[in-house]
């Protein structure tokens, strides 16, 4: 017996584009997408995408997978939370892959960022495999 199941494998994901990105505020949660997972057990996992306006510089970069809209996380979160405490300014512009971890929860792909000058905004991906 291979201990694995010969059910087929369920994909549920939700993209938000680089020319859509989300506005965010200096020091607030902010969801940038969430997918809505039926009866089971999921596997997550994300990426957060900064795009930030000339002048804009960036001192914290939090993104995280939660159950609950727009709320920061806490670290280690299951192990889908990244942290960035490094100076950015806006031509460096970066990924931030996010851990994996396990619900059986709606999910939400969220940031939270400190920055001064200008407007910020992100852009990520979110999957889901059950």
């Amino acid at each position: 017996m291979s201990g694995f199941s010969d059910a087929p494998r369920r994909f549920i994901s939700s993209n938000v584009p680089a020319g859509s990105p989300v506005s965010v505020t200096s020091g607030v949660a902010k969801d940038i997408t969430s997918i809505s997972l039926p009866a089971g057990e999921w596997d997550l996992w994300g990426v957060v995408n900064s795009v930030s306006a000339a002048g804009t510089v960036i001192t914290i970069t939090e993104a995280y997978i939660t159950t609950v809209s727009a709320t920061r996380a806490v670290s280690p979160n299951g192990g889908a939370y990244m942290f960035d405490q490094q100076t950015k300014t806006a031509s460096s512009n970066l990924a931030y892959p996010i851990g994996q971890t396990h619900l059986s929860l709606a999910a939400y792909l969220g940031v939270f960022s400190t920055f001064t000058t200008s407007t910020n905004s992100y852009f990520g991906f979110i999957g889901a495999r059950g």
